[in-house]
């Protein structure tokens, strides 16, 4: 019969051992897997699709991402990643903050062609590539695409499947049900995304692990999806729900105030909006949107104002999820939309 554990990574508190010359910090309540080997597997669910692994003192993180929304991770708390793998280079999986915080010198870097041409380093991996980590631990790189119609990013994201001793776990990046699954053989533990436009819906979810059969599942990349129809739909399968960490400091009203730009497709122009602590919003080289008031809430931005456009007029509200912010770059999402800002310097009418 299914069985359901909701597991809260408490990063407050860290276990740090020593391996060889270097210190190895991880969550203290982490899950724990046995391997074939006889070594411990430990997994930590970050928060939405960042994980990291611990095998026989090697550390690999992937989509270390800083912050989303209201919640924050402070990388430097984890000490250095021996190898960081990206599946793609949207900037819910990509931070370059993250990297430099968890790499040293020796750290090995991999990503997409996309990912690396971003970052400036790191080696390209391609569908198809597969290599070796550190002794027992080895990688290969799998198709992670969409299949809904618009969305197809068929040879452009990775998802890797680890052999940590011969326990071989599945990270699917961004990607729907595809053909290519069948082929993956023997997966102890998928995880898998659900959460729509990007990636997979919850029926969506059953399909590919009915495809795939892992022996344990747990579905990732979530915000407020409904995942109680997995544990009903799946049987045979142990699912897992990691519950979203919740004990990080929330944004502060000082930290978005500023003026946020983003350069308007073929041109010179740049247009976005001013958030003043007063509450009060002013729109940025904007003709026909007006705006003049902003609300922090629930890690969004709801921005109120009039819309002047085709000679007709009338208030509005829209309501933007922070996906990220540094001192100075904003990311909003409002559904499939994702908007990328940086803050200026200079005065703008």
């Amino acid at each position: 019969m299914n069985k359901i554990k909701f597991l809260i990574i408490a990063l407050a508190g860290l276990i740090a051992c020593s391996c060889g010359n270097r210190e190895i910090a991880f969550p203290d309540e982490c899950l724990t897997f046995d391997t074939p080997s006889g070594k411990a597997l430990k997994v930590a669910c970050v928060f939405h699709a960042s994980l990291a692994f611990e095998y026989d003192g090697t550390v690999i993180q992937v989509d270390p991402v800083t912050q989303m929304g209201q919640m924050r991770i402070d990388y430097s708390r984890f000490g250095k990643a021996d190898a960081i793998f990206i599946t793609h280079a949207h900037p819910d999986h990509l931070c370059p903050q993250a990297i430099d915080a968890l790499s040293s010198e020796k750290t090995l870097l991999y990503g997409n062609a996309e990912s690396v041409a971003t970052l400036g380093r790191g080696c390209v991996l391609a569908n198809g590539d597969a290599g070796e980590v550190a002794g027992g631990i080895s990688y290969a790189v799998v198709p992670a695409y969409n299949t809904t119609a618009g969305r197809e990013m068929l040879g452009s994201g990775n998802g890797y499947i680890f052999d940590f001793g011969g326990f071989r776990v599945y990270v699917a990046g961004d990607t729907e049900p595809i053909d290519e699954m069948s082929a993956f053989g023997n997966i102890d533990l998928a995880f898998l995304p659900v959460n729509q436009p990007y990636t997979m819906t919850v029926s969506q979810c059953v399909q590919a692990a009915e495809i795939i059969s892992p022996k344990v599942l747990i579905p990732y990349h979530y915000g407020n999806t409904d995942l109680s129809a997995l544990s009903e739909s799946l049987k045979g399968v142990e699912v897992i729900i990691p519950h979203q960490i919740s004990s990080f400091p929330e944004i502060k009203r000082e930290e978005l105030c500023g003026i946020w730009i983003q350069p308007v497709p073929d041109s010179h122009i740049v247009q976005g909006v001013e958030l003043k602590l007063d509450g009060s919003a002013r729109s940025v080289n904007m003709a026909t949107l007006r705006y003049d008031s902003w609300q922090l809430a629930s890690g969004s931005i709801i921005l109120h104002g009039l819309s002047i456009g085709n000679g007709v007029s009338g208030e509005f509200s829209d309501t933007l999820e922070i996906l990220k912010l540094t001192p100075d770059s904003l990311i909003l999402q409002k559904g499939k939309l994702i908007m990328q800002y940086s803050k200026s310097v200079e005065e703008l009418i």
